[in-house]
């Protein structure tokens, strides 16, 4: 997502009254808010968890239309064999759990001068005399490394993918992506240009410092063939802008609830100026075309709303092949997370 403009979000101009933490009831554990007890008397929605914007929640409330996906336009190669198999839920007994090491990293990040974080997920049966293929998953707005170490089935799919022979055995990076000169800026919360622009900047980290990094100290297989990348809101958004603009270093590419913003366009929250226009919405010219380009809206998710459809419609107008899955009553969270990533692990690395 975008995220929140704390200044001037008073009852007058529609925002929420951030001086009477009386009437909602803050949780800024993990990076977040608990809104359970916002009542309609205060403009709150009820039964709503906001567990963190970087964890997301599912609103079962709001519901912006039927299912909207077609599938997108892919007609051959792998992307077409998802659009004939991609369940909107996960079948059940599919995660595992417990059987994934995670590693705490610190890099050196080249953009901002200074050093950053991030988990380094290991497979079950990880042995450092094997060579993996690299998947990076991006978090949502606020968060950072943590955010999709549990929650979204990451460890659980992948563990369970790989033990049953239905994904290749891989190396996950869960990544901090805020990237700015001037520091940490609080994780990047608070919706508006200079906070987007630094997650943009994610881009120079990932490509100049943190790939060679994992290179350099993990048992990796190198070249975009063993490189992917997705993520869940303003890292699905982020995951997507990379990957077109990169198709050099990923051969696979997704991006789940993908926050507005790759292109112009406007939403609760401010209006984006766009990392490019709509025309402009196509892989550059530095690489192949990835094997796999995938996104997944939730057709309830009332954060991103139908920015994900949109972005699949600017796709086809450009002739770009992409497959869209459409999760049907899914939200802003790991309804519409899972399937994506039981899907996208499934056909990474083929």
């Amino acid at each position: 997502m975008g995220g929140f403009d704390w200044n001037n979000q008073g009852q007058q101009n529609g925002g929420f009254d951030w001086n009477n933490q009386n009437n909602g009831g803050f949780d800024w554990n993990n990076g977040g808010f608990d809104w359970n007890n916002q009542g309609q008397q205060n403009g709150g929605q009820q039964n709503i968890d906001w567990n963190g914007m970087a964890g997301g929640f599912n609103d079962t409330n709001s519901n912006i239309g039927t299912d909207a996906g077609n599938g997108g336009n892919a007609t051959s190669g792998l992307n077409a064999k998802i659009r004939q198999d991609m369940p909107t839920t996960v079948p059940g007994g599919v995660e595992k759990s417990g059987q994934c090491k995670v590693e705490k990293k610190t890099y050196n990040c080249k953009f901002t001068g200074g050093q950053k974080s991030c988990n380094v997920i290991l497979p079950p049966n990880y042995s450092p005399s094997k060579q993996y293929p690299v998947m990076y998953v991006l978090h949502g707005i606020g968060g950072d490394e943590n955010s999709m170490v549990s929650g979204m089935g990451v460890q659980e799919l992948m563990a369970g993918l790989v033990s049953s022979g239905k994904a290749e055995e891989m190396i996950i990076v869960l990544p901090s992506q805020y990237t700015s000169k001037n520091g940490n800026g609080g994780g990047g919360f608070g919706i508006n240009q200079e906070t987007c622009a630094a997650y943009d900047n994610f881009l120079y980290d990932i490509s100049d410092s943190l790939i060679p990094y994992i290179e350099a100290n993990y048992p990796v297989k190198t070249g975009r063939e063993n490189r992917a990348i997705t993520g869940f809101s303003m890292g699905g958004r982020e995951a997507i802008y990379i990957g077109l603009m990169r198709p050099d270093l990923f051969g696979y590419v997704g991006g789940a609830c993908p926050a507005p913003g790759i292109t112009p366009g406007s939403d609760m929250f401010m209006t984006h100026p766009g990392c490019m226009q709509e025309s402009e919405m196509k892989f550059r010219n530095v690489g192949p075309e990835p094997a796999v380009f995938m996104i997944t809206g939730g057709t309830n998710d009332s954060v991103v709303g139908t920015f994900p459809k949109q972005y699949s419609d600017i796709l086809t107008r450009n002739g770009v092949e992409h497959v869209y899955q459409s999760i049907p009553g899914g939200g802003h969270g790991a309804d519409s997370v899972k399937p994506h990533l039981y899907t996208f692990m499934r056909y990474a690395f083929k």
